[in-house]
């Protein structure tokens, strides 16, 4: 029981984490609908998704190496941890030197706000080392604390700047760049990391940048072709539709946040539990009833919010953003086994094993890629938002399959298929918008929460009695 107490203990504490930085972020989304018009909407998620290339790039992933040893190695933490600060430094001036880069018309003007990006990928960098490193030393208040004090700064910085100085898209970065700033300095001075850094050993940095590379490395071309998978649509649509499409797929995009936002509250608990029982006896069972709740709790959030698509799109795409709404429902799908495909993802982190996670991100990556250029042509948008549904379940399914060589466990494939195929109606219901649609839904959406629910009841009591 004690596994499933402390994991449920992570995810309160994580959940208030998540809850300021990811709530506060969707609330700011009719802000920024309102005040931005569809290209200034496009360059801000191009360059949301340039920093997250480049953080795996000129980082070399060496925050996920930091967590992980600082776990594993505790004698030699503050190596790990300095090792990790001196490459987030050197990434720094990296970027600098590409900056130019930006001005290529594929980044739809990113490069008129070339410094501010900078100052953009700087904060962010220091905020998730330091925030990594308290995960690891076990500082979970600290790191609630900092995300409130962050995304607090930037949701006041956003107001003030955007809407009442109408800074427009400097507006954002300078938000966004204040808030950052914030939480970096409330995990460097209230978590106490100061003295998490040695400097006068070389020979130990040395030893424990070479201990986190091979762990590291590897996981560069994983999130790449992460990203490839989820977000290269994004390159193919500025260059083929124009940079405003690309802001009102973005937009599109914000409303099935609600449903990551759920998960991320559960995945940075998963991560450090999975990483804390991984020695232990019966992984695989642990991993079957935690799998299990999620998908039934993903599958219900994934309904409610399908059948909510377009009042949500009422609420918070204004203006000419509202017109995206349809893309919505396959965007939630499409996100749905996205998340699963990550949740089977971290069989390979636990087990240390990054460089066999690259093929099956690899082969979703290319699906992606293929099915993009090929549908876009042909229905534009939601051609796009098809080809990310079908390349996120090839990545599911390869990593639910392949993730049997390093742990074996349990899926309900009767249950989940079933509650599939419910919620493809409900898809087919929101795109073709039919008379009479809601009240459908809303008839799917509860045969689903009973089928789910009935399905996990024996784990809910479980749950019940480690709390």
């Amino acid at each position: 029981m004690n596994k499933y107490r402390t994991l449920l203990g992570n995810i309160g504490l994580f959940g208030l984490n998540v809850f300021a930085t990811k709530i506060i972020s969707f609330v700011l989304v009719p802000l920024y609908t309102y005040y931005l018009n569809t290209a200034d909407f496009g360059i801000q998620d191009m360059a949301t998704l340039v920093i997250s290339m480049l953080s795996s790039l000129a980082t070399l992933c060496i925050a996920d190496g930091v967590l992980r040893f600082m776990i594993d190695d505790k004698e030699h933490a503050r190596g790990y941890a300095t090792a990790g600060l001196i490459v987030m430094i050197v990434s720094c001036f990296a970027v600098m030197v590409l900056l130019p880069v930006t001005d290529l018309p594929i980044f739809g003007g990113l490069g008129r706000y070339k410094w501010l990006f900078l100052m953009f990928y700087a904060v962010g960098c220091f905020q998730n080392l330091f925030s990594m490193m308290a995960r690891a030393l076990n500082r979970l208040k600290v790191i609630a604390y900092a995300s409130i004090a962050s995304s607090l700064v930037t949701a006041i910085g956003s107001g003030l700047f955007i809407a009442f100085l109408h800074m427009g898209l400097a507006g954002f970065f300078y938000a966004s760049i204040l808030g950052g700033a914030v939480g970096a300095l409330m995990y460097f001075f209230a978590g106490h990391l100061q003295p998490e850094f040695v400097w006068h050993d070389s020979d130990l940095l040395r030893s424990c940048l070479k201990r986190m590379l091979p762990y590291s490395l590897p996981l560069i071309p994983n999130n790449i072709l992460w990203l490839l998978n989820t977000s290269v649509n994004r390159f193919f649509i500025t260059g083929i539709l124009g940079i405003s499409a690309s802001g009102m797929f973005a937009a599109a995009s914000k409303i099935p946040n609600l449903l990551m936002i759920a998960y991320s509250i559960f995945q940075q608990a998963w991560t450090l539990s999975a990483f804390q029982e991984y020695r232990q006896e019966g992984l695989g069972i642990f991993y079957s009833k935690v799998y299990k709740l999620l998908d039934a709790l993903l599958c219900i959030g994934a309904s409610a919010i399908i059948m909510l698509s377009e009042p949500l799109a009422h609420l918070l795409l204004q203006k000419e953003f509202f017109n995206s709404w349809p893309l919505i429902p396959l965007l939630i799908a499409g996100l749905y086994f996205n998340i699963l495909g990550s949740f089977w993802g971290s069989i390979y982190t636990t087990f240390m094993k990054t460089r066999e996670i690259m093929t099956t991100t690899f082969a979703a990556a290319m699906v992606s890629i293929a099915l993009t250029w090929g549908l876009i042509h042909v229905w534009q948008l939601t051609g796009v938002a098809i080809a990310l549904l079908v390349s996120n379940v090839v990545l599911w399914l390869s990593r639910v399959f392949s993730s049997r060589r390093l742990l074996t466990f349990k899926v309900d494939w009767g249950v989940s298929l079933l509650t599939y195929a419910l919620i493809a109606a409900q898809i087919a219901l929101g795109v073709s918008h039919i008379h009479g649609y809601l009240p459908m839904s809303a008839a799917l959406f509860a045969v689903i929460i009973c089928i789910q629910l009935w399905n996990i009841r024996p784990m809910m009591k479980q749950l019940a009695g480690a709390a």
